[in-house]
């Protein structure tokens, strides 16, 4: 009779369920498919790493504040499923709108040279000595970007007009403009004298072939009131190809090269030449535009103001809307299960599923679908993420909710938190670790795009490691936790935090990053199960869903904020390399400094409760997302001894 009754509830599906699952998986599969790489983008639109941390950290503030005020509205009005669906589509409409705010961001390279300009002609030099060791510093030299282009030259298929004999120049081959320029870099000059002094020299910018006379006929500009000259040539292919080998010049180890200037625009207006009523010698810095040779490569903006406005807005409205989706489904989902609250985390657990599925199914489309291999091709991930959140608000339409559904919290209380240092250094260390969590989900995948052998691939196969070494570690939790104590266990999280930042600074290629994405088993899957586990065993009596509320505010909100907004700041000047650093030696020195406290400072008991918190002790039975349930009694036998320190 037992067995058939098994058998019959192992074939049971519980109808009831099905939307709470679909909910999940739905809700969770769209926050795989976009939110992980939203830094990747706000980088590939041109935002830098400040105005990213800057904004990226904005937003968890912003959740932490919004979470009660739209719980409040559901619970004030019992409208929970209306707020729900609400929220699933403005989220998913703000989003998109993301991947149409207006932005403008072109390449160039860089480079540096010297010009001499005469009533003859006007010529690149640049010399080099043949000794060096690397020519390819940035800024590039022209010699540099010279012989870097030729490669690309020879594949145009120039026309070659002919060899023309100039009695200023020399010998040198042209570039017929119209079957070769097209698609052809340009260049553009801002240069000033070499030697700092004020001549009273003009520049004449003309049509006329033979020598300046004591007249331009075409357009002067007096270097001396008019220090940065500026100008571009159309056609740097004509340049390369017009190198004066008869004029090069050898001292000793250097080498001097020259490039005849023709072709030369001043004020968007074309002009044969540029000319010069005495000898000056220029230094210019160049930016090169269309090259397919990205050494040195910059990016420059233009409507940067807008583009950082309307990307903030969108993003703001966006997040205001996604910060209640999960704190309200999770309310919806303890009022459907009643007294089987223990089987939240099966209901989770597909949203770890839908989440793994489509952040490696994003990846696989940003790669395949993108035309240039160092761009991802967002497109696809942000429509996918405007169809699952509208199909999650379908799936919350399927729910059915008791008029008892709560999902707001009174915090009249927390005031008195601050009572016990237990409570606060404890609370201390969930923001650190919320603030570490910020760096790497900001600014890891950034720090990646920069390493050799990266693909668009990696972040989304970082991501399914995650969840794969996250998932058994939050199922064994309770049982490490039993074994070697909660203190013991935020020992390792802050090695293995100090571990994982200094490996990342060691990366030498992107691929492996994989395996140092195992270390998040225990820097999120540890940490967090006994992270509530503890709160609820230090909590002052009656104060235990107030403590646990916070933990996820400080380390999911504030934490993440400060992390993203102080990294931001920070690693513009040092990089990305000694900044990983920084954060792996700090996080050894609080690992030192926290279990001096434990030892030394907090022996004596701050509650005025300790042994009936101990005696009353629970164990929390830990889901894979980190909540807790009621169970037996998780203090290990060492912990029971030393329940004071925090």
């Amino acid at each position: 009779m037992e067995d058939k009754k098994s058998k019959v509830k192992w074939n049971t599906i519980n109808m009831g369920l099905l939307p709470i699952k679909a909910f999940f998986f739905l809700s969770l599969a769209g926050v795989g498919v976009l939110l992980p790489f939203i830094a990747l983008y706000m980088k590939q639109i041109g935002l830098t790493t400040s105005q990213t941390g800057f904004i990226y950290g904005v937003m968890p503030f912003i959740g932490f504040f919004t979470r009660p005020i739209f719980g409040y509205i559901s619970d004030r009005w019992k409208k929970h499923k209306l707020v729900l669906i609400t929220c699933c589509v403005l989220t998913g409409i703000f989003y998109l709108l993301l991947l149409y705010v207006p932005h403008s961001q072109s390449g160039y390279i860089d480079v540096k040279t010297d010009i001499h300009c005469g009533q003859y002609s006007s010529y690149i030099r640049d010399c080099y000595h043949v000794n060096r060791t690397n020519s390819l510093t940035c800024p590039l030299s022209f010699d540099a970007y010279a012989n870097l282009s030729k490669g690309i030259v020879q594949e145009k298929s120039l026309s070659v007009v002919g060899l023309k004999n100039s009695n200023d120049t020399g010998l040198y081959l042209q570039v017929g403009d119209s079957q070769g320029a097209s698609g052809d870099s340009s260049c553009s000059f801002s240069c000033h004298y070499k030697t700092g002094d004020t001549f009273q020299t003009k520049a004449c910018f003309t049509n006329q072939v033979d020598k300046l006379n004591k007249h331009c006929y075409d357009i002067s500009v007096s270097l001396d009131k008019e220090p940065d000259l500026e100008f571009s040539l159309r056609n740097i292919s004509n340049i390369i190809s017009r190198e004066v080998v008869q004029d090069q010049q050898i001292v000793g180890d250097l080498v001097c090269r020259d490039f005849d200037i023709k072709s030369v625009a001043y004020q968007e207006k074309p002009y044969w030449q540029m000319l010069c009523d005495r000898d000056v010698e220029m230094t210019c810095s160049m930016k090169c535009f269309g090259s397919k040779n990205k050494t040195c490569e910059l990016k420059e903006w233009q409507n940067a103001d807008l583009t950082i406005a309307l990307f903030f807005v969108f993003f703001l409205f966006g997040n205001i809307f996604f910060a209640p989706i999960i704190s309200i489904g999770d309310a919806m989902t303890y009022d459907i299960l009643g007294d089987q609250r223990n089987q939240y985390g099966k209901q989770r657990l597909w949203g770890t599923l839908g989440f793994a599925l489509f952040s490696i199914t994003s990846s696989f489309l940003m790669e395949f679908m993108s035309t240039d291999p160092a761009k991802a091709d967002f497109t696809a991930s942000f429509y996918l993420f405007l169809v699952l959140f509208l199909l999650t608000g379908v799936s919350v339409l399927r729910i059915s909710l008791s008029e008892d559904v709560s999902c707001s919290s009174s915090f009249s209380d927390v005031c008195k938190l601050f009572r016990y240092a237990k409570v606060m250094i404890f609370l201390g260390v969930v923001l650190y670790f919320g603030l570490l969590t910020g760096v790497i989900e900001t600014f890891l995948y950034w720090y990646l795009s920069g390493v050799d052998g990266y693909i668009t691939l990696i972040p989304g196969l970082c991501l399914l490691v995650s969840c794969f070494v996250e998932t058994p570690v939050l199922f064994l939790s309770g049982y490490i936790i039993k074994r070697i104590g909660h203190l013991f266990c935020l020992y390792i999280v802050f090695g293995a935090y100090a571990l994982r930042f200094f490996f990342y600074s060691l990366l030498t290629n992107a691929w492996y990053v994989l395996p140092v994405e195992v270390l998040h088993s225990i820097t999120f899957g540890l940490m967090w199960a006994t992270s509530t586990s503890y709160a609820s065993i230090i909590s002052p009596p009656g104060m235990s869903a107030t403590v646990q509320g916070i933990i996820g505010g400080l380390h999911f909100g504030f934490g993440k904020g400060i992390g993203s907004i102080v990294t931001g700041q920070i690693v513009e000047p040092l990089g990305f390399v000694w900044t990983f650093r920084l954060y792996s030696f700090i996080s050894v020195g609080f690992l030192i400094l926290y279990i001096i406290i434990n030892r030394l400072c907090l022996k004596q008991s701050t509650f005025d409760q300790t042994k009936e918190a101990q005696d009353n002790a629970e164990e929390a039975t830990i889901t894979n997302d980190g909540n807790m349930e009621v169970g037996q009694n998780l203090l290990s036998d060492q912990e029971k001894h030393e329940m004071e320190p925090l």
